[in-house]
């Protein structure tokens, strides 16, 4: 009995612990065993999410796409759009002043029948097609320089964006491209070039100087703000000098002093150096027009020409195709 006392406290004849399983020699417990399958089932889990999947895609399946092409073409359009809007302005500032009246009040109305015009009837080029050319209310025909301003301003702010993309210097361009095309029809109508447009567009064309032409690639433009003020200063000077000229030889003013700051204002844009093709140009398209006129007037050669009308078309044409025209002429004209 004492014996069997001792067998049953000897330590030797206890089962063995290991880390919380009981050694049975080469067999272990039912619970161990579970717990050493479900580690194994662990660890091959593991092993299987480490596992790269060949076929999981690197990006979201809905993720957004950008597209430099596409993200330009829209910016074009909103330039195009914006020149069409603008065009539209325009109209109204060359119909009322002339007529001293305000640009602001009153709204958008028909000249002959004083009906204001509804906003669906005042889309820039498009109203005017889908109107028949017609106002709405009285039937009277409208003219077709209205689309045609609002088109010929769109086409330009599009040139003007394919040149620039969407940087600074697009605003002030745009603005002395419509400054120019509000010049040329006030001129045309009344013959009187504002002060209100071409003395400001003196401090635009340095303005754009003063930002570079480098951000303007294809247009002719001054090189730098001394350009830009020299290019002022030479305009100016060689008209004042012509009407001083002129009037010293007949005392009478054979040209208006807005020619001279409107040239001012051309000479700020262009450079001193485009200045000379600027009134080459101007001179030529001008005595192809006026020559044919004044030999059907009864004025003869005292007919009155608006000069600042192709002044304008001038600089529109320098500005956008300056350097084609410039190869063109050394080609056709300066030896090899």
């Amino acid at each position: 009995m004492a014996e069997a006392r001792r067998n049953r406290t000897n330590p030797s004849t206890l089962p063995r612990r290991r880390n919380g399983f009981e050694d049975r020699g080469s067999h272990q417990t039912p619970f161990a065993s579970r717990r050493k399958s479900a580690d194994d089932n662990t660890a091959s889990r593991d092993h299987i999410a480490a596992a790269p999947r060949a076929h999981a895609p690197t990006h979201p399946a809905h993720a957004p796409h950008y597209n430099p092409a596409h993200m330009t073409a829209l910016l074009a359009f909103y330039a195009l759009a914006t020149g069409a809007i603008i065009g539209s302005f325009l109209n109204v500032v060359i119909h009322r002043y002339p007529r001293e009246e305000s640009i602001v009040f009153p709204p958008s109305h028909c000249p002959d029948c004083n009906t204001n015009i509804r906003w669906y009837d005042n889309v820039p080029i498009l109203s005017y097609l889908a109107l028949g050319a017609r106002c709405r209310n009285c039937r009277v025909p409208i003219s077709p320089r209205y689309p045609l301003i609002e088109l010929a301003n769109a086409l330009f702010y599009l040139a003007i964006f394919q040149r620039t993309g969407p940087s600074v210097i697009f605003l002030p361009l745009a603005a002395i491209v419509s400054m120019t095309i509000v010049l040329i029809y006030i001129d045309l109508e009344i013959q009187i070039l504002p002060d209100v447009i071409d003395v400001p567009g003196v401090f635009v064309g340095a303005l754009i100087a003063w930002i570079g032409a480098d951000f303007a690639p294809g247009l002719v433009l001054a090189a730098t703000l001394l350009d830009s003020i020299l290019g002022a200063l030479l305009g100016a000077g060689i008209l004042a000098a012509i009407i001083l000229a002129y009037w010293l030889i007949r005392r009478r003013e054979g040209m208006g002093w807005g020619d001279v700051k409107m040239l001012a204002m051309i000479g700020a844009v262009v450079g001193w150096q485009a200045v000379p093709a600027v009134l080459l140009l101007a001179s030529i398209t001008g005595a192809i027009v006026a020559v044919p006129l004044a030999l059907r007037s009864k004025e003869r050669f005292q007919l009155a020409i608006p000069f600042g009308v192709f002044l304008g078309i001038a600089t529109l044409a320098v500005l956008f195709f300056g350097h084609t025209l410039f190869e063109w002429w050394l080609r056709a004209f300066v030896p090899n």
